[in-house]
């Protein structure tokens, strides 16, 4: 990827940034950068292959990582769910949750909009996870299934039908394509929740 590539991806990614810290404002969003590293106490002298993650915002450091380590920021994560959802799904209900300083993002999708079904009289709707880290602490992953109401307190139980994850390394991040992954799956999960409708509506003399 040439100079000019690598300035279009940029910005791309600066407006996906932009775009998704306005809808969310309430989110103490962290903003990572690579930064090199050097040893010696006199003569510094730079470390090759290794690069420094940390926040740029208040200087808190991530992880050191290797020259093959992609970052994904976690704006780019929320921002493929949102692009890859389809018109019957309606607006989602998005939960945001930062751990360790924004080291590692997790994202929770419902969607009200969507028919809730019962599955041996429990309430059940379908969710959306999603991870990502700057620590290397986890993949960048999703599962998609089911949040089944299971006791009368209000416990719930999340029921996996498909997932999928990546490491923060080159060529096995870029060819991950989150978004076309979120795509199919919704639109089985689309596929599937019609399905369940019928089943649920279904009645048995």
């Amino acid at each position: 990827m040439n100079g000019k590539d690598l300035l279009e991806k940029q910005k791309a990614r600066e407006d996906i940034v932009t775009e998704i810290h306005e809808k969310y404002p309430d989110v103490t969003w962290p903003a990572p950068v690579l930064e090199p590293i050097f040893y010696g106490r006199l003569d510094k002298r730079p470390v090759d292959g290794r690069k420094l993650m940390l926040d740029k915002n208040n200087g808190n450091q991530f992880d050191i990582v290797s020259d093959q380590y992609e970052m994904v920021y976690h704006e780019e994560v929320l921002h493929n769910l949102l692009n890859a959802l389809p018109p019957e799904f309606g607006d989602p209900k998005i939960a945001v949750q930062m751990f360790k300083g924004g080291a590692r993002a997790g994202f929770k999708a419902s969607f009200p909009d969507m028919k809730d079904f019962e599955i041996k009289g429990s309430e059940t709707e379908v969710e959306y996870r999603l991870k990502n880290s700057y620590d290397r602490s986890t993949h960048l992953n999703y599962s998609a299934g089911l949040n089944e109401l299971v006791c009368t307190n209000g416990l719930r139980a999340f029921k996996t039908k498909e997932k999928g994850s990546a490491k923060h390394i080159g060529q096995t991040i870029s060819s991950f394509q989150l978004e076309n992954r979120l795509k199919a799956s919704l639109e089985d999960i689309s596929d599937a929740h019609k399905l369940w409708l019928q089943w649920a509506e279904t009645k048995i003399s």
